[in-house]
């Protein structure tokens, strides 16, 4: 089964799945910065602007990643992203996600 990993852009009235673009880099790190995203994760110091390019590198490089927006404000809500694909057994995985606190 033929898969498209990062589709043009998902939309409805409540929210927005847009891929990642360089370009975010600023507007996620703002929503990510928050230490408390990562208090109980194992890369706990994510929130520090080194940590966390490490993990948009990876987002980008995964050409699976997507930032997620409201839909009518147009803020960062979140980001998430597919991986590990197995075309053997027709799996994807959904994760690398963390969700801005103003959204919990």
């Amino acid at each position: 089964m033929k898969f498209d990993i990062q589709p043009i852009h998902l939309k409805n009235d409540i929210v927005q799945l847009v891929p990642l673009q360089e370009s975010d880099f600023d507007r996620l790190l703002k929503v990510a910065s928050d230490p408390l995203i990562w208090k109980q994760h194992p890369n706990s110091n994510r929130y520090q602007k080194d940590r966390f390019k490490k993990y948009f590198e990876g987002a980008m490089l995964s050409q699976g990643a997507f930032i997620v927006l409201d839909s009518k404000t147009d803020e960062v809500i979140c980001s998430s992203r597919f991986y590990d694909i197995n075309p053997d057994t027709n799996s994807i995985k959904i994760g690398y996600t963390f969700i801005g606190i103003k959204f919990w």
